[in-house]
């Protein structure tokens, strides 16, 4: 079929996948990226955190991955706002398969460039916490905590790691997606 208005069950069987996976990414990647900002502004509001997340190359990507996979979220949410109009029974109202495939299209990129975002973010926080493993004097009792990995630390870890993991779960939600909408049987 090349175009969504030709067929009722063809279309209603986009939609209903449409519906599916949108809801499944909204609900997958809001939990994720909310859990991520907890982490984060804890980390951010406790003094004694000490990988200094407030430096600008540290603190940019990491505002921007969480910016774009918030932005996401509300994409996900719009999937099935789409599904809704492919349900229409007014031809008026439908989107062509083109308008629905660019709009999975631009949810993917943001999902690509969030995942980026956040994989420079990661490497920040990871190399700052080496760089503090391999200042400690070795066998010299550590006289500044500030100087040690802390559980926190950990945490700011575990917080990029759930923003990927939102990231590539967007990513296929966006392919599988586009693969039923050109191939809906």
């Amino acid at each position: 079929m090349s175009d969504l208005h030709s067929s009722f069950d063809i279309r209603q069987r986009v939609a209903g996948t449409l519906r599916l996976g949108g809801a499944i990414a909204f609900w997958v990647q809001l939990v994720l990226v909310i859990a991520s900002v907890i982490i984060l502004l804890f980390a951010l509001a406790d003094p004694s955190f000490n990988i200094n997340l407030g430096l600008l190359f540290r603190l940019i990507p990491t505002v921007g991955a969480v910016g774009m996979l918030g932005y996401s979220v509300y994409w996900s949410w719009h999937y099935i706002s789409l599904s809704k109009q492919l349900r229409s029974l007014e031809p008026r109202q439908l989107p062509s398969r083109a308008e629905v495939a660019q709009s999975l299209e631009l949810g993917m990129t943001m999902n690509i460039v969030g995942l980026v975002l956040t994989l420079i973010a990661f490497q920040t926080i990871v190399t700052a916490l080496l760089i503090k493993t391999l200042t400690i004097p070795g066998g010299i009792a550590v006289t500044k905590p500030g100087l040690l990995i802390d559980s926190l630390d950990i945490f700011v870890i575990q917080a990029c790691l759930f923003l990927i993991i939102a990231g590539v779960f967007g990513i296929a939600i966006a392919f599988w997606l586009l693969k039923s909408l050109h191939h809906p049987q």
